[in-house]
């Protein structure tokens, strides 16, 4: 509150909203007066050259300049050959016009723009002329004769970029700078001096560090303002790929058995071996119990009447 300090009365008055309370204000009387032009703070008092029964008006101008960049990603999570799309957008947050804008990207490692250039990035209403000199360099935008007034934004910069290489749990960070000049009419004059402007970026959250040097605020020029736009609007994680599905099977596939025919001695009757062979069916399928035992019982029937039956003959065969 200020106080309007008359010949037999006070007055008091809301002051427009600051960023700062040691922001200054411009005061002028512009009605039934002697056009009184003060600077005053939030909590200062101040005298105009009022008569009774005078009506007065008052301008209050805030001289603080400020601006705020902001940039978003479409993809929070990123595997390599995708496409990313960041949208960047400025703000002027301050009380005066701001002209001279320029926007820089640095695109991080792991990331390229997509082809061609024209593609890749992008202004509404081509607004700004955009360039980069190299693959490596900052991507610049420049506004031109654009004059951004206080509470306006700047026409949004696309940018699209194929994401080249990272690893799960690795991040891409990707920030962007705005940097303008603040402007102040040249009727802003008090007793013969122009009045001064305070320029500064980010008021209330303070000034945002930049991951690369390039894109820093500091040194800041006199009569600039500069922001770097936050880390976690435009921040991609490498994502973790699911485990590969397990191999089909093929419809096709048949099992075969083959059957082995075994060549044993049987048995020695007095005079040379005497060998039998004998055809070993294969192994049964299994039908509830275990058929191996009666399997070779049965062998070994057909062994021993095969024997007996060498025996008889060769029995024969000798002389009475």
């Amino acid at each position: 509150m200020a106080a309007l300090q008359g010949r037999d009365i006070d007055k008091s008055f809301e002051l427009p909203a600051s960023y700062d309370p040691a922001i200054p204000y411009q005061v002028e009387e512009i009605v039934n007066g002697g056009a009184t032009q003060v600077q005053i703070l939030p909590s200062d008092e101040f005298a105009l050259d009022t008569s009774l029964s005078e009506k007065v008006s008052l301008a209050i101008t805030n001289y603080f300049a400020s601006v705020e960049i902001t940039k978003s990603v479409d993809k929070t999570e990123v595997f390599p050959g995708d496409v990313v799309t960041y949208q960047i957008v400025a703000e002027n947050t301050g009380g005066l016009p701001l002209d001279s804008l320029q926007i820089s990207d640095r695109l991080p490692d792991g990331v390229s723009l997509i082809a061609p250039f024209s593609a890749a990035v992008t202004v509404v209403g081509d607004a700004a002329n955009c360039s980069q000199a190299d693959p490596t360099a900052l991507i610049e935008c420049d506004f031109g004769a654009l004059v951004l007034e206080p509470g306006d934004f700047t026409p949004k910069i696309t940018v699209k970029a194929n994401v080249d290489a990272i690893v799960p749990g690795g991040q891409i960070v990707n920030q962007s700078r705005i940097i303008g000049s603040y402007v102040l009419d040249s009727t802003d004059v008090v007793d013969g001096a122009r009045l001064a402007g305070f320029g500064s970026s980010r008021a209330l959250g303070g000034r945002i560090e930049a991951e690369v040097d390039e894109l820093s605020c500091d040194p800041l020029p006199a009569g600039t303002v500069c922001d770097v736009s936050p880390r976690d609007g435009a921040t991609s994680t490498g994502g973790t790929p699911p485990p590969p599905p397990p191999p089909p099977v093929d419809p096709t596939t048949t099992t075969t058995s083959t059957t082995t025919t075994t060549t044993q001695p049987i048995i020695q009757v007095g005079g040379p071996t005497t060998t039998i062979a004998a055809a070993i069916p294969p192994k049964l399928p299994t039908t509830g119990g275990n058929s191996s035992p009666l399997v070779a019982l049965g062998a070994l029937m057909v062994v021993f009447g095969l024997a007996i039956a060498a025996m008889a003959r060769r029995r024969d065969e000798q002389p009475a």
